[in-house]
């Protein structure tokens, strides 16, 4: 399961986001700010990727795996234990 991380504020302009954490402020795209919201409670990767698909057409292969895996990193979403 998927969350968002420890997120302090998040402003939110044209799909795009800035989003503070404790360690910093990031400009996340507008892919990766519709997963941030998507994610207002756990949820799967399979969940995610179809809403993903819903609103901006079928991602290329690995996508959203690339995109969870840099928002992992920069401490913007969680990755729950099952």
């Amino acid at each position: 399961m998927i969350t968002r991380g420890d997120i302090i504020d998040m402003l939110v302009r044209d799909g795009e986001s800035l989003v503070l954490t404790a360690g910093r402020c990031l400009r996340i795209s507008a892919e990766g700010t519709e997963t941030v919201l998507y994610l207002d409670r756990p949820r799967s990767m399979a969940d995610l990727e179809a809403h993903l698909g819903k609103v901006f057409g079928s991602p290329p292969e690995g996508a959203v795996d690339r995109l969870v895996e840099d928002l992992v990193g920069a401490d913007v979403l969680q990755i729950l234990a099952d």
